[in-house]
């Protein structure tokens, strides 16, 4: 999500728990009235949005002359996303979690600001984050949330005195889930984003149970069995739930092609954030560029692809600032190593091999320019570009694990195959790659580089600004 939608998402989720709307013959209004030690997310709102600020002094069953602050929502924009998500009558009992949502932090940070609370228990020993609901929707989709991201297996009851549900986490699993919770800067109660401060910055040791994609990625193509024996810190029921979840919402992987930095995606437009989930991954298949200075100039354009809600996985092209990628971290990924860049982003490593649920990958990165007369070498071209005798050593030795077959081939150049049918001259680079397409079996192999969306051959194609679903 961008900033603005950030914004929307957590006034949905304040709204949710602390709003009121009145239903008239032609429209509805929208409001939201907090104490008034907490109006300081109602004017940030304000300054964003056409809204209206009141104030109110009334008694209370709990306090006398209680002073609060109204915030009357005005911004149509704002309104009509109201309308599609608030009930019109009686919220406390049929409002629902929104699927677009699910897995907003801006969102849920709103929800809590609204029924939550943080802080905590045991003489200041024992952190904690609360929410307290009537509404069984939100109960189970909390549940549900802390479930999925989190791994935390919960199952919570009304209480016997005023028949609402107490959820809570405490210590590593509160911190854990109030890192992801304040993951997206947007809006927050000033209080409560202090007692989150105080409790982030405790020696509290996380609960690392959230399900990573290579995980996931094993558990849809292994049985139980294998997955106890694979995933040691998985229970049964875990693995056997996850299962269920990935059943029910089928992992996707899409390809693309070149993105040049900022310059060409425009093509993202192409798809649905609404509709991608963590369980989806796209493919772009080199000239990547959002890794160019190897500083924080980078910074925004990765943090740009980290708010992505699907996992992103890279093919080194020859407009990619290799020296610099290689020197991020070198992690586990899907049954070989890949370099991770940001939290869901990964470039693939020479020559590795990939099963990603149930879709076995090779990857080949690298590609020659052919303007290196009008580049810098070290700002903007890399002699590292080339493919070398050692990524393709490296594929393979990977193939012969796998009785030299493989479904897809990722790689930024295309080969020499490709670069005749284009009327091009093969390249250095398109000789070595030629080592791996000439004598071994595989189904379909994906380029980019050219500039261009052509399918050449049931087997062979080339990406630019198509993104295509992988069946």
């Amino acid at each position: 999500m961008n900033i603005k939608e950030d914004k929307i998402a957590y006034i949905v989720g304040l709204m949710l728990t602390d709003g009121w709307s009145q239903t008239y013959e032609n429209y509805r209004t929208y409001s939201i009235e907090l104490k008034k030690e907490d109006e300081d997310v109602l004017l940030e709102i304000a300054k964003d949005f056409d809204c209206t600020i009141s104030h109110r002094k009334r008694d209370t069953n709990f306090k006398k002359e209680h002073e609060s602050t109204v915030l009357y929502i005005k911004d149509k924009e704002l309104k009509d996303i109201l309308d599609i998500y608030i009930p019109k009558e009686n919220k406390t009992f049929s409002a629902a979690i929104p699927e677009k949502y699910f897995c907003s932090p801006p969102f849920w940070r709103g929800m809590f600001d609204g029924d939550g609370s943080f802080g905590w228990r045991k003489n200041h020993l024992e952190a904690f984050v609360g929410f307290v609901t009537v509404n069984e929707n939100f109960k189970r989709g909390l549940e549900k949330q802390w479930l999925e991201n989190f791994g935390f297996e919960t199952n919570y009851h009304r209480n016997s005195r005023d028949n609402v549900y107490n959820m809570m986490l405490t210590d590593g699993k509160a911190k854990s889930f109030l890192k992801w919770l304040t993951s997206h800067p947007t809006y927050g109660i000033g209080r409560k984003t202090k007692m989150i401060e105080e409790i982030l910055q405790t020696d509290f040791k996380e609960y690392h149970t959230q399900w990573t994609f290579s995980e996931k990625s094993f558990v849809y193509n292994h049985d139980t069995s294998e997955c106890l024996e694979k995933l040691k810190n998985r229970s049964e029921g875990a693995i056997k739930n996850q299962k269920r979840i990935l059943k029910s919402n089928p992992p996707r992987i899409f390809i693309t092609g070149d993105t040049h930095r900022e310059n060409d995606i425009e093509k993202f437009l192409k798809l649905d954030a609404a509709e991608l989930t963590k369980n989806d991954l796209l493919v772009i298949l080199g000239d990547w560029g959002a890794v160019w200075f190897g500083d924080e100039r980078d910074n925004h354009i990765i943090k740009m692809y980290e708010t992505f809600p699907c996992t992103v996985f890279v093919t080194v092209g020859n407009h990619d600032a290799i020296p610099y990628i290689y020197k991020y971290p070198l992690v586990d990924f899907c049954g070989d190593k890949a370099y991770k860049i940001g939290k869901n982003i990964y470039v693939g490593y020479p020559g590795g091999y990939y099963n990603i649920f149930g879709k076995t990958f090779l990857n080949i990165n690298g590609a020659d320019s052919t303007d290196k007369w009008a580049r810098v070498e070290g700002e903007s071209w890399w002699p590292e570009e080339t493919i070398t005798q050692e990524q393709i050593d490296n594929a393979v030795m990977n193939l012969r694990l796998h009785e030299n077959k493989v479904d897809v081939i990722l790689s930024h150049t295309g080969g020499s195959f490709i670069v005749n049918a284009l009327g091009f001259r093969a390249s250095q680079s398109d000789r070595m790659l030629d080592k791996i397409l000439d004598f071994h079996e595989y189904k379909h192999h994906f380029c980019g580089h050219y500039h261009v969306d052509k399918v050449l051959t049931f087997q062979e194609r080339i990406f630019y600004d198509d993104i295509v679903e992988l069946i």
